[in-house]
């Protein structure tokens, strides 16, 4: 029985660390302040699946970056009106 629980932690953690990279891959690609919020959470889920905490603070910093960037954007297309 022990034998069976580590083959299926180690095929969840081997899904968790294929899905990570894809969604680095994600992140890394984003165009828009939105799709790297998206992309940046997704890596975070993952991250955590596979036990990685150091994305939480990336996670943090990131957000907060685009969510200045896009108030900026939207202030500067309202005084453009």
């Amino acid at each position: 029985m022990t034998m069976m629980r580590t083959e299926i932690e180690t095929r969840r953690k081997r899904y968790a660390m294929q899905r990570l990279s894809l969604a680095m891959k994600r992140l890394i690609q984003v165009d828009s302040a939105d799709e790297r919020i998206m992309a940046t959470r997704w890596v975070v889920a993952w991250g955590r699946a596979v036990g990685e905490r150091r994305f939480e603070p990336m996670w943090h910093e990131s957000v907060t970056q685009a969510l200045a960037a896009s108030a900026r954007s939207q202030n500067a297309a309202s005084r453009a009106q």
